[in-house]
């Protein structure tokens, strides 16, 4: 499946809301299963979509689609395959790794059984369920969860956030063996929450994978699989659901981890910084007006020279500064602004729609955080002009969903973007 540039993790990042309302699922004597607002779809394995809606737990795949109306949700068929009753409330997450060669799908939400606070449940691909870990009394779920392969012909383990309830405490995390959901580790935050997503990977380039923890005001690097503190970088930090990103800024071969922080520095003044693999500061951009804490990091080169950009969506929080418009900053490799592009929207999906080498956003206008312009639609902007390509009314808009996608739903060799929308 063709796909373009998703918010975060993939399967966080294809999070959709109210539109899947529209998406049935059904077999071919069964009627249309209509799923509510709550309902999540993450693109699994052989392109299998999974649907959870509410306390219940679907697995279909796509069936036929109606390339003539790509404008609409219902022009893509689902036929379902299994469907499971969750011992969870208000499911969150759904992450889906692999076991042995076959597919494990994890879902977090609050235990719907005994009321033990947030809770994992582990399913394989008929929808059996594997385990089930809670996180404890008077724990409630956490920002994110994440599957985590440390290699070393290690088992993955299953990262779960989860805050402490009725106090300020700090929070953390816990590492579940995803074979059969033993509690291996757990860490603790600095703050009460933790974040959306923390980075696995090979930083210092010994062939072994590094842990790096975020939450609210630090970042933090652990070996695995034993979790031992590297380092922990807490200048000019200020998360609320930044994604770091991963990219090698000067050529040397490793990446340094890149992030935006909001109004780190005052009232008005937000940065972007850049760290290295043994969290020392190697670039800073200081004196951005809008929060950049509270969006990813993309990497992508958007106007087709063979050179990545750093994309980073600014916001105005809660119409701080009173603007007509929020900005999409542009930063070269470097940390230099080169533009700002105003979308609207604080929630992005990054692809080359047209095939004509520049990449476009395409989003849903945030009426809180986008600025005090009146518009209510879905947006395409070409990011290396600034140019708006098209819009799309919608009947109301105000905190977008955050997580729009672009993928070739129907085939045919062009991406499409799938936006949620509020009711």
């Amino acid at each position: 499946m063709r796909t373009g540039l998703a918010a975060g993790f993939t399967v966080r990042s294809a999070m959709i809301g109210s539109v899947i309302c529209c998406i049935s699922a059904r077999a071919e004597d069964e009627a249309p299963v209509e799923l509510d607002s709550n309902s999540i779809w993450v693109e699994a394995s052989a392109g299998q979509p999974v649907i959870t809606s509410q306390a219940m737990l679907t697995f279909a795949v796509r069936t036929t689609t109606d390339s003539s109306n790509l404008k609409s949700p219902s022009s893509v068929s689902l036929r379902q395959l299994w469907n499971t009753q969750l011992g969870l409330g208000s499911p969150t997450n759904v992450i889906v790794g692999r076991l042995k060669g076959c597919a494990c799908l994890c879902v977090q939400g609050h235990d719907a059984k005994q009321g033990l606070g947030g809770t994992v449940e582990a399913l394989n691909d008929s929808g059996r369920l594997l385990w089930r870990s809670t996180s404890g009394t008077g724990r409630g779920i956490g920002a994110y969860l994440q599957w985590i392969d440390p290699g070393d012909d290690t088992d993955p383990l299953v990262a779960s956030s989860f805050v402490i309830c009725d106090t300020q405490q700090p929070g953390g995390a816990r590492f579940l063996r995803a074979s059969d959901g033993k509690l291996i580790r757990e860490i603790h935050n600095v703050t009460h929450f933790g974040n959306n997503n923390s980075i696995v990977a090979d930083l210092d380039g010994d062939d072994r994978s590094e842990f790096v923890y975020a939450d609210q005001t630090t970042l933090t690097c652990f070996t695995l699989p034993d979790f031992q503190k590297r380092w922990q970088f807490d200048e000019g930090v200020r998360f609320c659901w930044s994604l770091p990103a991963l990219a090698d800024t000067n050529g040397n071969g490793r990446p340094e981890i890149i992030f935006g922080s909001e109004y780190n520095a005052g009232h008005s003044n937000s940065s972007m910084l850049a760290i290295d693999s043994t969290g020392k500061q190697v670039g800073r951009s200081d004196g951005h007006a809008e929060d950049l804490g509270s969006t990813p990091v993309f990497v992508a080169d958007i106007d087709g020279d063979g050179e990545n950009e750093l994309l980073k969506v600014g916001l105005d929080l809660e119409h701080r500064q009173k603007q007509q418009w929020n900005h999409l900053y542009v930063f070269d490799m470097d940390g230099e602004l080169k533009s700002r592009i105003e979308p609207g929207f604080t929630g992005i999906a990054v692809g080359d729609m047209d095939g004509d080498g520049h990449l476009e956003g395409v989003g849903l206008t945030n009426t809180r955080d986008g600025g005090h312009n009146g518009h209510r639609e879905i947006r395409c902007i070409d990011l290396a002009t600034g140019t708006v390509q098209w819009t799309t009314p919608v009947e109301r808009a105000y905190l977008d969903t955050n997580s729009p996608i672009m993928a070739d739903i129907n085939g045919d060799g062009k991406l499409e973007a799938v936006v949620g929308t509020v009711e």
